[in-house]
């Protein structure tokens, strides 16, 4: 049965109604912590994370993922408090509620295959380019959260064992002007030094290339072979996929489509032209 932190005077927290799930999830966080007696690093080695993880959440600077909620209500042995106030939190930010499943999924995955149609994956994108596109659909101040959030998935490309990850991006996509000029040479630049690693293949899909307009979707395979498929909605409603029919689909069309891209050479070639290119422009002007 679920236990449900009382609550507790602090003078520098005063709980209303219109304190925040963030809020709430960081008052019993330290709360509970405070209570036992233990430090970051402590909670931290208990639920495997960093302690610099632990303090960042704390000040209300990363978004606690599922994982991290789970070993929380563990370790505070709260039953699913944690568990149940996390995806509240990620809707406040202005993400969709099973977002933080499609997250852990990715995080989890050893093998990572993304087609888009419109815009550099999420995975690549730098800080500017992810601003430009997420501005459009998302409320002012949900935006540095979305970033934020954003930039965090990107922590697993650094990890000691990263997964393999396989791009595949319509031509179409690299032309589109998310952000001024600059923004778009450090977004290639970036794309240009991730080529660069072992793990990572870009293939770019020319004009003449088969491509499924109609769709941006992502494989992910974990360690024990399972493949979950996500493809994206409307304003970043995605949704995952775990039939067999509906995967084995997806990866066809993948394969499809892949087969029909540059190959990796040519296709940092490509990539090299379209930076030169906007360097010029950007001198002239």
């Amino acid at each position: 049965m679920m236990t449900t932190p009382e609550p507790h005077p602090d003078p520098e927290v005063e709980l209303t109604a219109d304190t925040t799930a963030r809020e709430l999830f960081i008052y019993h966080l330290k709360r509970l912590r405070e209570e036992r007696k233990v430090s970051q690093n402590t909670v931290a080695n208990a639920i495997y994370v960093s302690a610099s993880l632990v303090g960042a959440i704390e000040v209300g600077t990363r978004t606690p993922s599922p994982a991290v909620a789970r070993g929380l209500d563990k370790y505070f042995e709260l039953g699913c408090f944690f568990t149940w106030l996390q995806p509240r939190v990620v809707e406040e930010i202005g993400l969709p509620a099973d977002f933080p499943v499609f997250i852990e999924v990715e995080g989890e995955a050893t093998i990572i295959s993304v087609y888009e149609n419109t815009v550099v994956m999420g995975l690549f994108q730098v800080e500017d380019y992810a601003r430009a596109v997420l501005e459009r659909a998302t409320p002012p101040d949900k935006l540095d959260d979305v970033v934020a959030t954003r930039l965090q998935r990107q922590e697993i490309l650094d990890r000691e064992n990263p997964p393999q990850v396989v791009f595949v991006v319509d031509e179409y996509a690299l032309h589109r002007k998310y952000g001024d000029r600059e923004t778009r040479i450090a977004q290639y630049e970036h794309l240009l030094e991730l080529m660069q690693r072992p793990n990572i293949a870009i293939y770019v899909v020319p004009d003449r290339g088969e491509v499924a307009p109609e769709v941006a979707f992502q494989l992910l395979k974990n360690s024990d072979g399972t493949v979950t498929g996500y493809y994206e909605g409307p304003r970043g409603r995605g949704r995952m996929l775990d039939e067999p029919r509906y995967v084995n689909e997806l990866q066809a069309l993948f394969e499809r489509i892949r087969a029909s891209a540059l190959s990796a050479a040519d296709s940092e070639l490509y990539l090299r032209g379209l930076l030169e290119t906007l360097k010029e422009e950007n001198e002239e002007h």
